[in-house]
């Protein structure tokens, strides 16, 4: 399960990094927010999959 978490964790990291190119960019902007989310959610999950991984 540690290949899901990484997962998460590096996607959360891309949605991130197409959020602030997009402010930089001033392209796309109606993204940013819905990308900044979508990481959040990631990294949250991911959060939770470590907890559960190191309780078990």
């Amino acid at each position: 399960m540690d290949h899901i978490v990484d997962f998460l964790e590096n996607l959360a990291d891309t949605l991130d990094g197409w959020a602030e190119q997009s402010v930089r960019g001033s392209w796309s902007t109606h993204q940013v927010a819905a990308n900044r989310a979508e990481a959040d959610r990631c990294r949250r999950k991911a959060a939770q999959l470590k907890r559960e991984l190191r309780s078990a």
